[in-house]
């Protein structure tokens, strides 16, 4: 992926298109970074975890930006209402990359590929940010953090009190979620080809 480039810049452009297009965005949330690769798929923290360790094993400083967020605007014409409203609260937070390029912090967020989301889904050339929220969906900025072992302790004890039913339940629920996302990949790829 990045034997070739000639520079930081050209690598943290290229993880920035891996991350992007071929982890497809899905569910679970919140995985480790080699749980992501294995997947295949991931939310926005999960491919950022996965962004942010593939940058660092590079030597370019990478670190997570944290938005909160109306989800269920921004997931508002892609996602039926029970899964909207069951799993995209009105305030949560999103995560996305920063790279440090040329002396300055720059957003990579990668979090849609193209064919979830073709129109959010930014082409990033390392120079300037790649947000993929608009105004209207970011409630406040966070700041930023170097590592996200706080969210995975609270994720690990969240995951770890539910019951086996609720555990398959939700288990059930994700495959759900996620198989829809693919037939939104569907038909995008069918409107491109009439197109």
């Amino acid at each position: 992926m990045t034997k070739d480039a000639p520079d930081a810049k050209e690598v943290a452009i290229r993880v920035f298109f891996c991350v992007r297009d071929r982890i497809k965005f899905g569910y679970p949330h919140l995985c480790k970074a080699s749980d992501v690769l294995k997947r295949g798929y991931g939310t926005c923290s999960s491919k950022t975890n996965l962004q942010v360790a593939l940058l660092r094993s590079m030597g370019i400083p990478a670190r997570f930006r944290l938005q909160s967020i109306n989800a269920r605007v921004l997931f508002e014409n892609k996602v039926p209402p029970p899964f909207r409203d069951e799993e995209f609260a009105e305030e949560v937070i999103h995560y996305s990359a920063e790279v440090y390029l040329n002396g300055k912090w720059l957003v990579a967020d990668a979090t849609f590929d193209k064919e979830i989301d073709p129109e959010r889904a930014i082409d990033w050339r390392g120079e300037t940010h790649a947000m993929i929220l608009s105004k209207k969906e970011i409630l406040k900025e966070l700041g930023t953090k170097e590592n996200l072992d706080y969210v995975f302790k609270s994720r690990k004890n969240e995951v770890e009190s539910l019951s086996k039913q609720d555990a398959d339940i939700r288990r059930l629920y994700v495959g759900l979620l996620n198989t829809y996302f693919e037939l939104i990949r569907l038909r995008n790829l069918l409107r491109v080809k009439k197109a």
